[in-house]
């Protein structure tokens, strides 16, 4: 194989490629983006199999935004608001229920993909640069929660999907500079790292904390050429911040004091739990992930390369490693090692540096930096894609939300939910129930409200999320969290106020546990009623109970206080 079809030069930088590959790669990641855009718009959403409560939680949030509510300031949410501005807006568009929730990820992939296609065509040869843009957005667009398989379906843990995909544009430019006939774009590339940075904050600040230290080792690296370039960078990521304070889509010294309050009520060593469980779980990807450092070394070695260009390859190893284990191990369902989408763009690093060393050198460095890439596509890029392909392909399928007939799934009795189908053979457990027995626990719910509450009662819920405020359009109550999990986002130690929680409420929503509800986490009730219950036991009186709900309404000497008390 001579050097002009080997694969390893095919990832040489931009400057040897035709124009026509370059608008030949886009286009083509452009109609598969838009198949795919296509397939969830026609077709989704899909029918839950897996956490359907979860929806409830982005339905919830996007309620009180188009209510008028501040993301963090209103209500109390250890997540950033960006996912759930998404769902807001795609309810804003006319889309009712989970509908929203599928036009919040097409609109999602939307905005990301002029980003993916600047940033990556801009670095990588053009085939290289398609395959990245494909692999991401699919990433952004699947309906199945990373580390489960194609036929769980579900928006669950959405925003973990977000964040991997702008993680992922950002460390790309962070990691590779700008090709040189692109340097014309500088300031549009680095205003849309502020961008990338901004939306990180907001999307979920661990993802946010990974990339503010890919940025500042990019400045260090590159001295202070670097940091003069970066002023633009950072002055864009405050001035997107300061757009969405002015717009009131956060309080922002609100969205900091719950990510301080959900800080301190994590515990650290089921945290260190988890990361041996993504160890154990993912050791064949990690250790093709060793082989592929090994391999690089030994290619910097046999192209005779400096020191600082083996610091480049360890740090560039270890700054996706860590990335992965840390954020993937702190995700719900990552654990088990299925998928790991950071360690494909981590490749593609590895391999750009590899390229500029060997520029000069042996065809054997070439050959390793094949090998390389090949192995990073069989362990990182077709499991996970494969599967997300599958996921969506489902939907095909099974017809998506209108095939509302078909005996294989359940609906609920609000038509505010048509469309939201879960499927009725799934033995899943959810929070207080199995999956295929909430859409009657949510009837039961709404049956309960509708004999008692008008259309001014606010409501709150000591349970996993409101999901009736939404579905009968009840204004919804101030300080109420989205959702409240013990050691993860509160504990009895950190947690916001009873006062805050309950205050502004009229009715309070308590689910009914027994031992027969065969639900996975049916200690949060019992942990949520440890911290509010004596609060709920003098301000409120029960005055119904269903099979599944108890009701309480606020004494008529009970305030409605905003501030103060435990």
């Amino acid at each position: 194989m001579t050097k002009a079809h080997s694969l390893a030069s095919l990832l040489a930088r931009p400057a040897k490629y035709k124009r026509s590959s370059l608008w030949l790669g886009i286009m083509a990641s452009f109609l598969f983006v838009c198949l795919l855009i296509l397939v969830v718009m026609v077709y989704g959403p899909p029918a839950i199999l897996m956490a359907p409560w979860d929806h409830f939680l982005l339905l919830d949030e996007a309620w009180r935004i188009r209510s008028g509510l501040i993301p963090h300031t209103d209500f109390y949410n250890p997540i950033g608001p960006l996912t759930y501005l998404l769902v807001a807006a795609g309810e804003a568009l006319g889309h009712a229920n989970i509908a929203a929730i599928s036009h919040g990820a097409i609109i999602f992939a939307v905005v990301a993909l002029p980003c993916i296609i600047l940033v990556a065509f801009s670095r990588l040869q053009p085939w290289l640069a398609c395959l990245v843009a494909v692999f991401l957005i699919t990433l952004a667009l699947a309906v199945r929660p990373l580390g489960f398989t194609e036929q769980e379906t579900s928006y669950a843990m959405l925003y973990n999907r977000q964040g991997w995909v702008l993680l992922s544009i950002l460390l790309l430019q962070s990691c590779i500079p700008i090709a040189s006939k692109c340097r014309s774009l500088g300031y549009i590339d680095e205003t849309l790292g502020g961008l990338l940075l901004s939306l990180l904050f907001f999307c979920k600040i661990s993802f946010f904390i990974v990339a503010c230290a890919a940025v500042a080792a990019r400045i260090i690296w590159r001295g202070s050429i670097e940091v003069e370039k970066s002023l633009t960078l950072i002055t864009a990521f405050f001035s997107i911040v300061a757009l969405f304070a002015a717009m009131s889509w956060v309080g922002l010294f609100s969205y900091l004091q719950d990510i301080s309050m959900a800080a301190a009520a994590q515990d650290i060593t089921s945290r260190w739990r988890e990361i041996k469980t993504l160890i154990l779980g993912a050791r064949i990807p990690l250790a093709g992930f060793a082989v592929i450092g090994l391999m690089s070394l030994a290619a910097a070695r046999h192209a005779h390369a400096m020191w600082w260009s083996y610091a480049q390859l360890l740090a560039t190893g270890a700054l996706f490693l860590g990335a992965t284990l840390l954020l993937s191990a702190g995700n719900a369902g990552e654990s088990s090692g299925r998928d790991l989408p950071l360690l494909f763009v981590g490749t593609v690093v590895v391999a750009n540096v590899l390229c500029k060393i060997s520029n000069t050198h042996i065809k054997l460095t070439r050959n390793l930096n094949s090998a390389i890439l090949i192995l990073s596509s069989v362990l990182f890029l077709l499991p996970t894609m494969a599967r997300d392909v599958a996921s969506i392909a489902k939907l095909l399928q099974n017809g998506g939300a209108s095939n509302t007939a078909s005996d294989a799934v359940i609906t609920f009795k609000s038509k505010h939910l048509d469309g939201f189908l879960i499927r009725s053979d799934v033995t899943w457990k959810t929070v207080f129930t199995r999956s295929a027995q909430v859409p009657e626990w949510i009837d039961d719910g709404l049956t309960l409200l509708n004999e008692t509450v008008d259309e001014k009662s606010r409501l709150a819920v000591l349970g996993y999320g409101d999901p009736f405020s939404a579905t009968l359009g009840l204004p919804p109550a101030h300080g109420m969290p989205i959702w409240l999990v013990p050691n993860i986002s509160f504990n009895r130690h950190s947690h916001p106020t009873s006062q805050t929680v309950l205050g502004n409420a009229d009715y309070v929503m308590v689910p009914v546990i027994s031992s027969t509800n065969q639900g996975c986490c049916q200690e949060f009730v019992e942990e949520l009623m440890a911290v509010y219950g004596i609060y709920l036991s003098q301000h409120f009186t029960q005055t119904k109970q269903s099979q599944h709900w108890t009701l309480y309404q606020r004494n008529e000497n009970g305030g409605q206080q905003l501030n103060g008390g435990n």
